[in-house]
């Protein structure tokens, strides 16, 4: 709905690596609206609930969102999902 060129050009989905700069807008775009409509969730929500990434569907959805694999991003993909669900 934001880029109709992009629709034109790539169909219904546009991966990070087809599109990079429109795609980091419109994740961008996204996070701004929820921040200003209030839709985070407080700390002591994530606290209780408990925070786990699973690794098979996380990289399934890097690879469709990005088209790219989660290690040919990071290092260490288990590093980076342990740091991810770290607690303060």
């Amino acid at each position: 709905m934001l880029y109709p060129k992009l629709r034109t050009k790539y169909g219904p989905e546009v991966t990070y690596a087809e599109d990079s700069g429109s795609h980091l807008k419109t994740e961008f775009g996204f996070d701004v609206v929820q921040v200003a409509n209030g839709r985070c969730a407080s700390q002591a929500y994530h606290d209780f609930i408990g925070f786990k990434v699973s690794k098979p569907v996380l990289e399934q959805a890097f690879e469709d969102t990005y088209g790219l694999k989660l290690e040919d991003v990071f290092v260490s993909v288990d590093m980076a999902i342990g740091t991810y669900t770290a607690t303060p």
